[in-house]
Order: structure tokens, then C-alpha cells, then sequence
């Protein structure tokens, strides 16, 4: 009986540490689990912000499409505007020539009519010369 007593008072000592063991296994296994839903968050949390990076960057290529684009337009309205201004300084330059060449017309217009003035004046003379009786 001595032998079962000991055997049974280690067998209540190998009981009471397999507790303690399983009572610390437990508190592992809870703060292991802690940080797992912990981990879990975190890993939505970093899913939901990969998303919005996503997101973000689609929008950001959107944005430089749209700006492309703008500068494209801007580049061909100042090629056009260009264009339109030289038009209009080669109207200018075409206009004061013009003026040029009015003024040129109506200083030879003035000498032929000076001239047709004075050749009249000689027909005039010589018709008189030729008809001395009709002056009386």
C-alpha cells in the first residue's frame, strides 16, 4: 500500500503540474490569439489602404490624360493664334503699301492732268494759230 500511496501522491503532483502546464498553454493560446485578431485587423486595415492607393493612382493617370491633353490643345491654339497674327501683320504691311502706292497714283494722276492741261493750252494755241479770223 506504501507503493500505491506514493504512486498516487505523484500521480496528484504530475496532475497538479500538467494543470499549471495547461493553465499556461491556455494563457499562450489566448494572447497568441490576441495578436492574431490583431494581425487580422492590421491586415484590413493595410488591404484597405492598398486599395486606396489603387484607386489614387487611377485617378492620377486620369488627371496627367486630361492635362496631356489640355497642353496638346493649348499648343495648337497658340500655333493657331501665331498664325492669325501674322495674318494680320501681313494685312498691315499689305495695307500700307497700298497707301504707298495710292499715294504714287495720285501724284501721277496730278502730273497728267497737269500735263493734259498744258498740251491743251499749246492745241488751244496752235487751233488760234492756224485760224487767225475766228479770235476776232
Amino acid at each position: 500500500m506504501s507503493n500505491a500511496a506514493v504512486a498516487t501522491e505523484e500521480y496528484s503532483k504530475n496532475v497538479t503540474a500538467a494543470s499549471k502546464q495547461v493553465t499556461s498553454l491556455t494563457a499562450s493560446y489566448e494572447k497568441a490569439a490576441t495578436a492574431m485578431n490583431s494581425m487580422s485587423a492590421a491586415h484590413d486595415d493595410v488591404k484597405g489602404y492598398t486599395e486606396q492607393m489603387k484607386s489614387a493612382g487611377k485617378n492620377m493617370a486620369a488627371l496627367n490624360a486630361v492635362y496631356e491633353l489640355q497642353l496638346q490643345e493649348a499648343s495648337t491654339r497658340m500655333k493657331d493664334t501665331k498664325k492669325f497674327y501674322d495674318g494680320i501683320a501681313d494685312l498691315l504691311s499689305n495695307l500700307n503699301n497700298t497707301v504707298e502706292d495710292t499715294k504714287r497714283y495720285k501724284d501721277e494722276v496730278g502730273k497728267l492732268a497737269k500735263n493734259l492741261n498744258s498740251l491743251n493750252t499749246i492745241y488751244g494755241n496752235m487751233l488760234s494759230a492756224m485760224n487767225p479770223g475766228s479770235n476776232k
